[in-house]
Order: structure tokens, then sequence, then C-alpha cells
């Protein structure tokens, strides 16, 4: 009879003891949780993805040493055309009526709706321009236009634009020392007075505004600027003596056969009207301050700042050369005299508002040149 070996499998203490809970599987040289240190993750290691180092590799010299500027502030529509409108609105818009008295009134008015379209049309253009071949700049515009000047055409360009800023300022600097001392009673023949005035109103009202590093950022003063000019017209337009005038000339009838066109200094005429539509050379910053500055976005900004232009420049021409006719002057406000600051009268009190609303647009304007 053969024997059978039986293996016995005994249950040892492991096998019927029950699971251990993880706590109880911990090691036993681990504190407790209360004697752990408790290190939160910072958010660097939460975004860093599995193999990554623990620590970001440290800067370069150059750029750690490279300030962060913030990013440039942008303007609504509503923004950019008030600063482009007040840019266009400057010292010109007093010399309107003498243009008129040398082109014609019909042939004047003609000029201006003229003059307003083509500088809408043209600042189209520009922009439009710079953007097919990738421009920045009215210079590098220039560059892409005349590639086989060189460098020459940029600098060509900039030599333009200096003097025409530099004319253009000169021009607000004027009107600024004709208006604001005969406000404050300085006679016209204390020239050193009236210097210290300009020299002032300059270095703390002009040249802060100027160093502004965005033109969005002259939003607000734009806004003043454009209501101040509204003001002078409407000003000009009431205390201007339209009636007498006309009477004393024959009628509205016979000022309109004598003004219609006048050849021989509508050339005169042509360059006043041109100068106070002068707005190309600061396109390209109205448009880089602009946001979302799609073509579409610009055009309406162009259309709507020039035809405002347009209006008050219509309104101050109209008005202020049927008022005074062939004795216009260069600058209508000189018509209405006041220059010695004396107030005797409502038409003086409405002058004087006029020269300050003038002077604060000089204020806000010199910016639009840089």
């Amino acid at each position: 009879m053969s024997t059978q070996q039986h293996t016995e499998i005994r249950p040892t203490m492991a096998s019927l003891s029950p699971p251990r809970s993880p706590r109880m599987l911990a090691p036993t040289s681990t504190p407790p949780p209360s004697k752990q240190r408790m290190q939160r993750p910072t958010p660097l290691e939460i975004d860093r993805p599995s193999g990554a180092p623990s620590t970001p590799p440290p800067l370069s010299p150059a750029c750690a040493q490279t300030p962060v500027s913030p990013p440039p502030i942008k303007s609504s529509i509503a923004g950019t055309t008030g600063n482009l409108l007040n840019t266009i609105v400057g010292s010109g818009i007093v010399g309107i009526p003498y243009a008129l008295s040398q082109s014609g009134l019909v042939a004047g008015v003609f000029l201006l709706v003229i003059a307003g379209v083509m500088t809408t049309r043209s600042l189209v253009m520009l922009i439009e321009s710079a953007r097919r071949v990738h421009a920045e700049s009215y210079e590098s515009l220039a560059a892409s236009a005349f590639p086989s000047w060189g460098s020459a055409a940029p600098r060509t360009v900039s030599a333009g634009l200096l003097v025409l800023a530099y004319g253009a300022m000169v021009s607000y600097m004027i009107v600024v020392k004709d208006t604001i001392p005969p406000l404050m009673g300085i006679s016209m023949e204390n020239v050193a007075a009236r210097a210290a005035v300009l020299v002032i109103a300059g270095a703390s009202v002009m040249l802060p505004l100027s160093l502004q590093r965005d033109m969005a950022s002259l939003a607000a003063t734009s806004a003043m600027s454009c209501v101040a000019d509204a003001i002078m017209v409407v000003l000009v337009a009431i205390i201007a003596p339209i009636p007498s005038s006309v009477t004393a000339a024959g009628g509205f009838s016979e000022v309109l056969h004598h003004s219609t066109v006048r050849p021989s200094t509508l050339f005169i005429g042509l360059g006043v009207i041109s100068f106070a539509f002068v707005c190309q050379h600061s396109s390209f910053i109205m448009a880089e301050s602009l946001d979302n500055p799609t073509q579409k976005r610009w055009g309406r900004v162009a259309q709507m700042a020039l035809g405002g232009a347009t209006a008050m420049c219509g309104l101050m021409g109209v008005c202020g050369y049927l008022g005074f006719l062939d004795d216009t002057q260069g600058n209508i406000l000189n018509n209405f005299g006041g220059d010695d600051g004396l107030i005797e009268s409502m038409s003086d009190m409405a002058i004087a508002i006029a020269r300050f609303m003038l002077a604060l647009t000089m204020f806000a304007t010199v910016r639009g040149c840089i």
C-alpha cells in the first residue's frame, strides 16, 4: 500500500490578521502630522510640468536691468476724434474770415469743403498705404515709397515735419502772447511783461502737456479744447455786426455779387485755408492711439473730425467775413477791439471770453504737433 504524503498548510498570524490601514503601514519613524512642516506649493510649482527644474532659470543681466514699461493707453473712436479735431482746429480758425475776404465768399466756402474732403481722403490713404508696406511712421512710409533714396527719404520727411511742427508751435505761442496778457490788464506796449506771461504759460501748461507719452492721455484735454473752440465760434457769430455791415454794403445780394470769386487774391485765401486743415503729420500718432485701429474705424475718425472742423471753420468764416467784409483782419478777434483789456459792454465781455477760449485751445493743441 502506497503511502500518500499530505501537505498541511497551517495558517499564520499574518494571514489571519485583518489588513492594515495606510496609517498602520506607515513607518514608525515618521512624525505625526501635527509635528510635520506643512508646505504649500508655490504658483510656479503648481504650473510646472513634471521633470521641470524646481527653480526657474535666472534672468540674464540685460533682461534684469531692462525696465518694463506699462502698455500704451488706447482711445475709443470718440476720444481719437476729439484729439484729431483738436489738432486740426488750431490757430488757423481765426484766419478763415480773412481767407474768405481774399478768395471771395462763394469761392472760399467751396475751397473749405474741398479742403475738408481732400484732407479726409489723404488721412485714410496714408494709413492704408502704411498698412500695405507694414510702415509704422511717416518716415518708414517714405523709405518704402522711395527705396532708391536710401536714408535720404526718411531724413527729408523728418526735416519737413520738424519745420512744419515748429512753425505751427510758433503760431500757437504768438496767439497765447496776444490773448492772455490783455485779459490780465497788460498793455500791448509792455513787451517784457508779455514775454514773461508767455514763458510762464509755456513752462507751466504747454510743456507738461507736451511730455505726455500717449495721445490717449489727452482725451479729456482735447474734449475741453473742442468745447472752447465751439464757444469761441458761437460768440463770434453772435456779436459780429452782420446786419449793419451787410446793410451798409447794399444788401446781401450786392455783397454776394462783389465777393463771388476774386482771382487776383484767390491763392492767398487758399493758403490760409490749407494751413487751417493741416493734420497729416499727426495721422500716425492718432491712428496708433486708436483702440482696435481697423481701416473702417480710422475712416470714421477722419470723417467725423474733418466734418466737425469744416463746420466750425465755415461758420467762423462766413459770420466773421459778413461782419466786417473788406476790413476783415488776419485774426478776426482783432476786429472787435478790446486789446487794452477794458470791458465796457457785453460785446467786450464776449470777445474777452472768446480770446480766453482761443488761448485754452492753444494750450491743448501743442501736443498734437510733436
